[in-house]
């Protein structure tokens, strides 16, 4: 686990001697005094990294110093080309800036400050935009979620409980003040997976019992009166709640770590659950107590979702393409337009139709990108370009409030942030 160089133009190699000792080097740069820059790290990295260093290796004199930021975990480094003493340092948490690295070359500590300003690294699980409120609610890695009040200001993050990751939100679409949310528990916190709140995400009342899981996670939907409540935790068989969390009964739906539970966006009585895994759409008509098959043999690993404001329209993105039901899952039709579809969002419609609008990630005519149909999925419109694929588009939501506001977020694990779009035609 050394580093190696060559004088002959790589005929033959020799390892450099002094180095540090555990580490393996991962990146490296020569600046433009002549020294090399190099980050070293415990594992080869990425994801098995735990700690790292940041080394200054004199070509010339053959010496190293150890010139690693404060903290961090995972090292690659970039040197300004134009500025010997201007470098970046990348976590997995924000970018790190020196100006005056050259300072190690006299022993002198060099100071790192934040230069993440504009740059988000955020990861958005879930994005949700009720249809009176604020304008969006998130899920996000990490950091639990945020109640956007605001588009164009830092929100305050979710308390009550905190949570580390957001996984699953619904807002209750006939009464869209309520919101349900679910996640995971802060390492070493109490073990509280998920929180009720009655006036659009202001504050929030956790639940009082986890319905006998362990890990909480999963996803979770609200009846459009906001009565009942069904959840599908990571370890444990969906189950319901008539009282806001304080208790739940089983569903007698299976259990699958990809089961996904959706509202109805009309009729109180109707839900949906979506095993991502087996490829079988469930219905249930009285508000989650009973359930039955509605279809099975659909693909896998898909996203469901449903329109506000209309009974037992359900929309299934998939690898495969885009498929639609419009009897509460007990029959499908996939939409010649579309050739495969990663996540489908809908929007206020546009003037002089009725129908929301259709933000939709996926290929059209072999190209991949975001698009909008306003004709029920006719006919699209790619609203972005291949200069702004953002990593790869996973998560989509319309505004129901604004026609042509649209939010997305990267596919899962890639850190963009929340990105906002504007059209108004």
């Amino acid at each position: 686990m050394t580093l190696y160089k060559s004088t002959n133009g790589g005929t033959t190699w020799s390892a450099v001697t002094g180095g540090p000792v555990g580490y393996y080097p991962n990146h490296g740069q020569i600046g433009q005094d002549g020294n090399l820059y190099i980050t070293y790290g415990n594992g080869i990295g990425p994801d098995d990294m735990s700690a790292g260093q940041v080394w200054k290796y004199s070509v010339s004199a053959n010496t190293w110093q150890n010139i690693s930021p404060p903290f961090g975990n995972y090292a690659q480094v970039t040197l300004d080309p134009f500025n010997s003493a201007h470098a970046f340092y990348t976590t997995g948490a924000t970018v790190w800036t020196s100006s005056n690295l050259t300072a190690a070359d006299s022993g002198q500590a060099t100071n790192w400050t934040i230069g993440a300003n504009g740059i988000e690294l955020s990861a958005p699980h879930l994005l949700v935009s009720p249809t009176s409120g604020p304008p969006l609610i998130s899920g996000l890695g990490d950091i639990c979620g945020f109640v956007h009040t605001s588009l164009t200001t830092s929100p305050t993050p979710m308390a009550n409980p905190l949570c580390q990751q957001g996984t699953g939100l619904d807002y209750a679409k006939s009464s869209p003040t309520k919101i349900v949310r679910v996640g995971t528990n802060l390492p070493g916190g109490a073990a509280v997976f998920g929180a009720v709140s009655a006036n659009s995400g202001t504050s929030w009342t956790a639940f009082t019992s986890q319905g006998g899981s362990s890990q909480g996670g999963g996803t979770v939907a609200i009846s459009a009166d906001g009565a009942n409540i069904v959840w599908a935790p990571w370890d444990v068989a969906p189950v319901l709640s008539t009282n806001n969390g304080a208790s739940w009964t089983s569903t007698g739906l299976p259990l699958s770590s990809k089961m996904q539970m959706v509202a109805d966006s009309f009729n109180s009585n109707l839900m949906y659950a979506y095993d991502a895994n087996a490829g079988t759409v469930y219905a249930s008509s009285n508000k989650g107590v009973n359930w039955y098959t509605a279809a099975t043999g659909l693909p896998q690993n898909g996203n469901l979702s449903t329109p506000f404001g209309i009974q037992g329209d359900l929309w299934l993105s998939t690898s495969s393409g885009l498929y639609r039901s419009t009897s509460s899952g007990s029959s499908w039709t996939k939409l010649t337009t579309v050739a495969s579809a990663i996540a489908t969002g809908f929007g206020k419609a546009a003037t002089g139709t009725s129908y929301p609008a259709i933000y939709m990630s996926g290929m059209i005519n072999g190209v991949q990108g975001l698009y909008r149909s306003t004709d029920t999925g006719t006919s699209w419109t790619q609203i972005n370009d291949s200069a702004h694929q953002y990593g790869g588009i996973g998560y989509v939501t319309g505004d129901p409030k604004t026609f042509g506001t649209v939010y997305i977020g990267a596919t899962q694990g890639l850190g963009r942030g929340i990105i906002v779009g504007t059209s108004s035609n």
